[in-house]
Parts: C-alpha cells; sequence; structure tokens
C-alpha cells in the first residue's frame, strides 16, 4: 500500500516534497514531524539512530493553523506556528502521519490535549545527556538503554520524550520495548505507529 493511498491524497501530488499547502488539509493532530537538523549535535543523534532525523514533534489544528508541540532546547515544551517554523527550516521537515488503518484506536486530538498539558515544562537536557552517554562505547554499563516501557523519568521531557509520553497516556507505544526517555528521532521513523516514507515539506 503507496503512502498516497494510505492517507487518501489527491492523485498526482508529488509525494517527496510537497508544499505546505498541497497537504495542509490532511495533516491531522497527532501526526509526526521529523526535523533534518545541521550542527554537531544533530549529526551525533543521526549517526547514532541511523536516520536522517534529529528532532520532533507533534501536528495540532487550532483554528485551521497547523500548530507544532515540540520539546526544544533553550526553549522546553511549546506550541509555535508550523509554517513559521518551515520557513526557518525550509525542506528540512518532513512529515509523517499516523497510520489510522493499522492504528484505528490512535486518537491525535487526545495525544496532541497531552502534549498541550506538557507546554511550559522545561527541556529535558538530562535525558538527552543520558540517552547519549547509554550510546557511547565504554559508558554503556553504566547509562543502559531502559526497555522497560512503563518507566517513568522523574525529569521534564525531550522532543521524542514528550510526543512518546503523549501517545503512551492513551495506551499507545510508537516504540515497543523502549521507555519514553530512552527514544530517538529515528526510533519513531522506524516505530510502526506512523506511515513510512517521508514528505519533506516546502514552504508555500
Amino acid at each position: 500500500m503507496s503512502n498516497q493511498q494510505a492517507i487518501a491524497l489527491p492523485p498526482g501530488l508529488p509525494l517527496q516534497e510537497p508544499r505546505l499547502s498541497e497537504i495542509a488539509p490532511y495533516i491531522r493532530p497527532g501526526d509526526a514531524f521529523l526535523f533534518e537538523g545541521e550542527g554537531a549535535m544533530s549529526a551525533r543523534i543521526q549517526r547514532d539512530g541511523r536516520c536522517p532525523y534529529s528532532h520532533e514533534g507533534m501536528a495540532d489544528i487550532h483554528e485551521d493553523r497547523i500548530i507544532l508541540l515540540e520539546s526544544r532546547e533553550y526553549r522546553g515544551v511549546r506550541a509555535v506556528d508550523f509554517a513559521l517554523q518551515l520557513s526557518i527550516y525550509p525542506g528540512h521537515i518532513s512529515w509523517f502521519p499516523v497510520d489510522r488503518e493499522h492504528w484505528p484506536e490512535a486518537d491525535g486530538v487526545r495525544a496532541a490535549d497531552a502534549m498541550w498539558d506538557m507546554t511550559g515544562l522545561d527541556y529535558g537536557r538530562w535525558n538527552v545527556i543520558r540517552v547519549g552517554l547509554s550510546r557511547m562505547r565504554g559508558l554503556r554499563l553504566l547509562f543502559p538503554t531502559i526497555t522497560d516501557d512503563n518507566a517513568i523519568s522523574k525529569y521534564p521531557p525531550y522532543c521524542t520524550d514528550a510526543v512518546d509520553r503523549a501517545w503512551n497516556q492513551q495506551g499507545i507505544d510508537p516504540t515497543d520495548g523502549l521507555a519514553s526517555h530512552s527514544t530517538e528521532p529515528c526510533d519513531h521513523y522506524r516505530g510502526g505507529l506512523f506511515i513510512p516514507g517521508a514528505m519533506r515539506i516546502q514552504p508555500g
């Protein structure tokens, strides 16, 4: 099944790099936005995760505007206008719709509401550091990857951590076998809740 069939996009839409105006009517609450970051930290996350992505947020819709819900360094958990973020990072954000055919119980509105409940929290810097240490040879035994799905961190969430926690609140685990605070964007890229096949969004 192609992505076009899965999310009922109109025939002829350029699936690889559509403009925001072309796909905006199809973006729904709970869908994932994955970012291809630049810089040393992003490169490390991409290398360790074995995928192009280093940051993640969730979509919501408010009065026909697309909202990006995310936990970002130096900003914490916040809600921002997605079109504005796309103008800052043109061609570096990909849309991954929830696979609602195979996950009919996935309620994106509830997931987005859970993200809204987290807004105002600090960025989960300690959890990010811990995930990085768990990927480093020689430190993995001291900082092992946490595989208990029910483990809850006492620290605030980073990007994928926040998205994972939001889905967990309704009993959906996008990364089976990983605690939320041991996940990375690449885990959601491969996890199964979202339709595979990146659509790198262009402004306009």
